[in-house]
């Protein structure tokens, strides 16, 4: 496992240069858990020692060991990077190994015999640093490179014309499977870290438990408790945010519910002032109806005889027909008096209506009016309420967004405490041995994900660019003479 000075990223150390940010990289080499260090700025100190990985440990001397704290950046250690050598630079303690620890800071390497989906079988391993080439390359990265050439399929471009048109076609029909692989390939490598990083954290924080009281673990296992801390100190002011909101909301429950039993009577009363006045009302109307119809009869009465009086004052009709009009008309007018008589009645009736009616009318608006004031007590509480809420609502979403900054920081914590134990081997009850093999086969899992993601992005550009544009010049070439010779022929026959 290798490090980019530039990007700081983690890659097998397969190629010369960097997949993600394309740097050259150093030797490769491995470590015993993919960790990533913080970038720095500053000159190493004198007297610090330039390491790329945990040196290996004579443990049959025991004497002097090499005890290593990995991804210091996490747990607050020294790192630092050269700017002329572009190597880490780390502290090394060196103390006395008790006679039952063995320091192996090499576990955690990739497992052989991995295999690509689509391609032949390849080491995992990251190889080890051979000899330059004539061209610049080692042996063991030659071997790579036909790797990569046999998992992209391009194959070699034939000679002419035809032979590049096929190599292009070939090579863009292969890149869009490549793709679609490269894609599961990253996804793939991506929750293998994820899964890595629960399984550090998970040895760090066993390791708290069975009390692993290491000098080397004091500093990290510190700062994971401290973080911890904090994020528990997040949750008991969620807890208490929750709570407080609570109690506001509880308290314009109550409020509402107050209010609420006052309307009741008032309601009981706006039940009861309703009916009277639509009794009054209904009443009313029929009151009112009745002297129209008695009006309009009325009209009527007056409308004929004022017609039938016309009809006599035509002198030139016989006297006896005039004598029988003026004797209808005596008849009609008879009819007037029991309809004007009705009609007053009618109208008094009406007259006597219309106090009760204001009185019902005013009771009712009365009681709607006190029920409106406390109804509108309700909404100022309910406002009051829905503004407390959302201020609970813009507090919790902030805390949020804390505890999550926390929880990446004690889990990063406890995965460097992970780490540390898992370098130096202090594995003091079964439960810790069980979590180390575990995270030693997740760190292998990782290493080959990210191998097969390396190899994928290398055959998605291991075609030639030259015949590959020269293909496309071609067919673009191909197209338009086709286009212009159908242009052409329609042409010639429209003509």
């Amino acid at each position: 496992m290798i490090y980019c000075s530039k990007c700081k990223k983690p890659s097998a150390g397969t190629t010369p240069t960097c997949p993600h940010c394309g740097a050259p990289l150093g030797a490769a080499g491995s470590t015993a858990l993919p960790v990533a260090p913080a970038p720095s700025d500053k000159r190493p100190p004198a007297g610090r020692t330039i390491v790329g990985q945990a040196p290996p440990v004579d443990v049959r001397a025991k004497t002097v060991a090499a005890r290593v704290e990995p991804s210091a950046a996490l747990i607050g250690g020294d790192v630092e990077f050269n700017d002329d050598t572009s190597d880490v630079i780390g502290h090394l303690e060196l103390e006395s190994v008790a006679d039952d620890v063995e320091v192996r800071p090499q576990l955690g390497e990739p497992g052989p015999g991995s295999a690509v989906r689509g391609g032949p079988a390849f080491a995992a391993s990251p190889p080890a640093a051979a000899a330059p080439t004539a061209g610049g390359q080692s042996s063991a990265l030659n071997a790579g490179e036909f790797a990569v050439k046999q998992l992209a399929g391009f194959g070699d471009p034939a000679p002419g014309i035809v032979g590049t048109l096929q190599y292009g076609w070939r090579v863009y029909q292969r890149r869009g499977v490549l793709r679609t692989e490269e894609l599961a390939a990253r996804r793939e490598k991506d929750e293998a870290w994820e899964t890595l990083n629960v399984a550090k954290a998970q040895l760090g924080r066993q390791s708290w438990r069975d009390n692993v009281n290491d000098s080397i673990v004091e500093r990290p296992l510190h700062r994971a408790i401290e973080a911890d801390g904090k994020l528990a100190g997040i949750k008991g002011e969620r807890d208490r945010l929750d709570a407080d909101h609570e109690g506001r909301a509880g308290q314009f429950d109550a409020q509402i519910a107050a209010v609420e039993a006052e309307c009741e009577p008032f309601r009981a009363q706006e039940l009861k002032a309703r009916s009277a006045f639509d009794q009054v009302n209904t009443e009313s109307k029929r009151l009112a109806a009745k002297i129209k119809r008695s009006e309009i009869e009325l009209r009527n009465i007056r409308e004929l005889i004022e017609k039938r009086q016309k009809d006599y004052a035509d002198l030139q009709k016989p006297k006896e027909e005039r004598e029988r009009i003026l004797k209808e008309i005596a008849d009609i007018d008879h009819r007037q008096p029991p309809i004007v008589e009705r009609l007053g009645a009618e109208r008094r009736e009406l007259e006597a209506l219309a106090a009760p009616y204001e009185a019902a009318k005013k009771a009712l608006a009365d009681v709607q009016q006190a029920l409106a004031q406390k109804n509108e007590i309700i909404v100022g509480f309910r406002r009051q309420k829905d503004t407390a809420k959302k201020e609970h609502d813009l507090a919790v979403e902030s805390l949020e967004g804390k505890a999550r900054g926390e929880s990446d920081q004690a889990q990063k914590a406890w995965m460097a405490v992970g780490e540390v134990v898992f370098v130096n081997r202090l594995f003091k009850s079964d439960a810790l041995k069980a979590l180390a093999k575990e995270a030693e086969q997740k760190s292998r899992l990782y290493f080959d994900a990210q191998a097969r993601h390396d190899l994928y992005e290398r055959a998605l550009l291991a075609h030639d660019p030259d015949v590959y544009d020269s293909a496309r010049k071609y067919a673009m070439a191909g197209a338009v003479g086709i286009g212009v010779l159908i242009l052409i022929i329609l042409i010639s026959v429209v003509v």
